[in-house]
């Protein structure tokens, strides 16, 4: 029993912990693997908003299907906190975030499979005709155009086959990045002084928030080379039929997500000083470990029972709670606000400013970007140095929220003129 809880501290797999792995079990180590691969993970989500215009344009997919995609990673976490239940107290949490990560992994080539199978898209390279951009451009109701081209319903079916490969690849990376978000930044809350905890946890999103710049900036390089990079179509990228390399991204972002999640499997299941500092003088918290203990040796079914009356009952206490209910509600809130807004973006400004997808995407990402990282470093420090009450951080949260509407109804005030052509009309799938 000694031998097996002496394990619990030592970095390493299965029988493999030898001595000179031991200096990285520490919660510095573990901050820093935990950063660099939320880098990875959250360069997904913002290379997949900054190449989507590029993807409907190449397998002639609809926004309604498009939209589709992008609330695949919300309804896996859904999903897999049923699991994590499970999962969370009898399981190592760096090997719970590994596994999750590999999800992701696995989504990213999953986002790249559309290329594979179809290879580089031919149709959009149409003949020139006479007008100024050097392609003949046609219009619904024009004499040598078939109705049935011009139907709001119409959609090219064989988008059905790349749209299951770009959502299959969402949804897993919302599963990795469940265990990434919540079993991570628990494991890290355990094993750091709380004196710490708002420095590490302000550095480790700081660092986090480098992800989507990161997309952004991939994204952008991308979409400047053509989508098969060996073959040059002779188009200047500024050309309507351009089609960037969209999938060779999702490649950059899997190869970064294995190389960084090997380290997690490596992590002890816990880090001694830190973990039992923690738990110095706190009689529950022993309590509570001893029962969990006791509970190891329950059939998974009871365990999961067990654990799942305990979840209901620790919601059954936070709804209860009127800070933690409307602080809920408002991010709740902000996010059906600002969710349209942040995947629009890109798209919005190659359209309406006629930018190339890749001078879209580069633009897109350090404007909000930028804010959250200078926001979490500042913040971390301010809260680390002078220990703001609870009451002077929410009265700073309220003050930040009324100045960033107040910005959006700035925007919403702004007309710009759109491009418009003759003889066509709004198709419901757009």
């Amino acid at each position: 029993q000694d031998l097996c809880n002496g394990k619990e501290y030592l970095c390493g797999v299965g029988n493999y912990r030898p001595g000179w792995m031991q200096r990285f079990a520490t919660s510095r180590y573990y901050a820093v693997a935990f950063g660099a691969l939320g880098v990875f993970q959250g360069a997904y989500r913002t290379y997949l908003v900054a190449t989507l215009s590029t993807f409907e344009k190449r397998f002639s997919m609809s926004s309604r299907r498009s939209s589709i995609i992008t609330i695949a990673d919300d309804i896996g976490p859904i999903l897999a906190t049923f699991v994590l239940i499970l999962c969370v107290r009898r399981a190592s949490k760096p090997n719970v975030v590994a596994v999750g990560m590999l999800l992701s992994f696995l989504g990213a080539l999953a986002s790249a499979l559309p290329y594979s199978v179809y290879g580089k898209g031919t149709h959009l390279m149409g003949t020139t005709g006479s007008s100024g951009t050097g392609l003949q451009i046609q219009f619904c109701g024009g004499s040598n155009i078939d109705a049935t081209q011009c139907s709001g319903k119409r959609e090219f079916h064989g988008a059905m086959l790349p749209f299951a490969f770009l959502f299959a690849g969402n949804f897993l990376n919302g599963l990795g990045g469940t265990a990434y978000y919540v079993i991570g930044t628990t494991y890290m809350d355990d094993n750091v002084k709380k004196t710490y905890s708002a420095l590490y946890f302000g550095f480790a999103y700081a660092f986090r928030l480098m992800g989507p710049l990161f997309g952004f900036f991939i994204a952008s390089l991308c979409l400047s080379f053509p989508e098969d990079p060996l073959d040059e179509p002779g188009l200047d990228i500024r050309d309507p039929r351009w089609i960037g390399a969209w999938w060779v991204g999702y490649l950059v972002i899997a190869m970064g997500i294995f190389v960084c999640v090997l380290p997690m499997f490596f992590f002890p299941k816990k880090i001694r000083p830190n973990a039992e500092a923690n738990k110095t003088g706190s009689t529950e918290r022993e309590d509570t470990s001893f029962k969990a203990e006791r509970w190891g040796g329950l059939p998974n079914v009871a365990f999961f029972l067990l654990c799942f009356l305990g979840a209901m009952c620790a919601l059954h206490r936070l709804s209860r709670n009127p800070i933690c209910v409307f602080k809920t509600l408002g991010n709740v809130t902000a996010f059906i606000a600002l969710a349209g807004y942040s995947f629009s973006f890109p798209k919005y400004t190659e359209h309406q400013f006629s930018l190339s997808a890749s001078r879209a995407s580069l633009f897109g990402g350090p404007t909000y970007i930028l804010s959250n990282v200078i926001g979490a470093i500042l913040g971390s420090f301010f809260v680390h140095k002078v220990r703001p009450r609870p009451r002077i951080i929410a009265s700073h949260q309220v003050l930040v929220i009324v100045v960033a509407v107040a910005g959006i109804l700035g925007l919403m005030s702004i007309r710009c003129g759109s491009v418009q052509y003759p003889l066509t009309h709004d198709s419901e799938e757009r």
